[in-house]
């Protein structure tokens, strides 16, 4: 019997439903206007500084997040607070 095979049948076994539980950790960040916004670390593709402040992005932006998805958040904290947050390195 190979290893998988006993665990299904283990869970087979045993009385009642089987429940899975997933853990998330999330990581609160800020906005520029004191919205908090939580991230999922995981999902964080990249982190840059703003490059121009004055034309595009409110006062107060220091860090762009980046995720995977495409979409990204403007925070007030700095990237390498953010990375200190997350435990990126």
């Amino acid at each position: 019997m190979k290893h998988w095979q006993a665990l299904v049948l283990g869970f087979a076994s045993m009385p009642g439903p089987v429940i899975a539980s997933i853990a998330l950790a999330l990581v609160r960040l800020h906005g520029p206007n004191g919205r908090e916004i939580d991230v999922n670390p995981m999902e964080i593709a990249s982190l840059r500084a703003p490059l121009d402040i004055k034309s595009h992005w409110a006062e107060g932006v220091n860090c762009i997040v980046v995720m995977s998805s495409g979409r990204f958040n403007a925070v007030s904290e700095t990237c390498d607070e953010v990375r200190e947050l997350v435990g990126k390195p």
